[in-house]
Order: structure tokens, then sequence, then C-alpha cells
């Protein structure tokens, strides 16, 4: 899965327009912290479980780690990479564009 995830972020950053690459990147970097956030927070779990205190300790910082890094990367989508990938190349609010043709 943490392949796919990879293969996502990479695939986003070659196909985006330069407009919203940062914030497709941002959001696919994002997936893939969760998907970290949410093996620690099992690992962590199971470790108490077994009454590895010490362990569970770890995983849980771990865990507590890449949620802070998650916000901060929501920060800077909310206030600077998704502001700015609504705007078009041109300077213009995207949506206002000419629709493409298909043929």
């Amino acid at each position: 899965a943490m392949r796919a995830l990879i293969a996502e972020t990479e695939k986003m950053w070659r196909i985006s327009a330069a407009n919203v690459r940062d914030a497709a990147v941002t959001a696919s970097v994002q997936r893939i912290m969760h998907y970290k956030i949410a093996g620690y927070g099992a690992i962590a779990a199971y470790a108490k479980a077994l009454g590895r205190v010490s362990e569970a300790a770890h995983f849980a910082q771990l865990a507590d780690r890449d949620k802070a890094v998650d916000g901060e990367l929501s920060d800077l989508a909310k206030g600077t990479l998704n502001p700015d990938a609504a705007v078009a190349p041109t300077g213009e609010p995207a949506g206002h564009e000419e629709p493409a043709t298909t043929h």
C-alpha cells in the first residue's frame, strides 16, 4: 500500500500543472503521513496489549510526531498552497477559463 501511495505522489508531481503541483503533492504526502500514523497507532496498541509499555510509548510518540507534521502541512496547504492552486497560471481565478473542447 505504501508503494502505491509513493507512486501516486510521484505521479502527482509529474502530471500536475505548475499552479497546483505543490498543493497536489502536499495532499499526497499527507495521505502517506496518515498511513504511517495509523500503522504507528496500531503497533502502539498491540504493544500496550502485550504489556510492552516502553515500545508502546515509542510508537505512540512516533504517531504524535507525524500528527504534528500533518498539522503543519494542513496549515501550509490552507494558508498558501490551496489559495495559490486556485489561481490559474494567467492570474485569473481557476474556473474562469474557456471550456476545453474534446474534439
